[in-house]
């Protein structure tokens, strides 16, 4: 059992006000559905000591119509949720958290009989009222992304939840794959987290393995950000996503930006 890493309080399931910075390695679809692949991203994870890791989950007939022209990719993508508890277990005892994104109400209710480690809703649903309220129900640490959204849908996500919970962050996303550098607006870390006095972080999908530091320096308290086995794999995510080289640069970069503070 994990005690405690960063951000996160595994005993009590608590986001905990740290010095420390919760990286987490978003693995996403980039296991191309191959349960040795999603274990060596989860050992590239921990090799470059980041403090989690995260997979999705969703069925490519609950998001798209089989006749439209995505579906074939998107069911190509799709997490065997039969490896939720085994990849869980290979992740704690890599002392990695282990946190899933649903995608529909059928996904959260498979996560329902496994004790994954912290919840987190994509940009694309953060208007889904009926995924929000399930995913609340878990009653673990819940991670929003903003990206694909106005203010006024961050808001209404933030009380929808504030009702039942004070566990939950939010995390500054530029819905681009990759964004431009001039794109990435940092500048909002510090404004959401002003506007709805909760921890903010940079889900950042830049090829940049910089940038991050960068948003901690401006306040960003959580860290996401892609990773690949082979940035030449097959799939839409793996060009733009660090490999295990480039991810250790990244973390020992927020490390030192963190021990740059000082106090005053």
């Amino acid at each position: 059992m994990i005690k405690e890493i960063k951000y996160f309080k595994i005993n009590k399931h608590k986001f905990q006000s740290h010095s420390k910075t919760l990286i987490i390695a978003e693995a996403g679809s980039n296991h191309n559905q191959n349960i040795r692949f999603a274990k060596n991203l989860i050992d590239i994870a921990a090799k470059a000591k980041c403090d989690a890791i995260k997979f999705q989950l969703f069925k490519a007939d609950t998001l798209i119509q089989k006749k439209q022209k995505g579906w074939k990719i998107l069911n190509g993508l799709e997490l065997n949720d039969k490896w939720i508890p085994i990849l869980k277990k290979y992740a704690n005892k890599k002392k990695l958290l282990f946190g899933v994104s649903p995608f529909d109400v059928e996904s959260v209710k498979i996560l329902k009989k496994y004790n994954i480690d912290f919840v987190k809703i994509a940009s694309t649903e953060i208007q889904d009222i009926t995924l929000i309220k399930e995913c609340v129900k878990l009653k673990k640490p819940l991670i929003i992304s903003s990206g694909a959204s106005t203010m006024l849908d961050i808001s209404l996500a933030i009380d929808l939840i504030r009702k039942t919970s004070t566990n939950f962050s939010l995390l500054h996303t530029i819905s681009i794959y990759p964004p431009k550098i001039n794109q990435l607006n940092l500048r909002m870390i510090n404004s959401l987290n002003k506007t709805f006095g909760i921890p903010v972080g940079f889900s950042d999908h830049s090829i940049s393995y910089i940038i991050p530091s960068i948003a901690v320096a401006l306040g960003a308290c959580i860290i996401e950000k892609h990773i690949t086995f082979n940035k030449q794999a097959k799939g839409p995510d793996h060009k733009f996503s660090l490999n295990g080289k480039e991810l250790t640069k990244m973390v020992q970069g927020i490390r030192e930006t963190e021990d740059s503070f000082g106090s005053f």
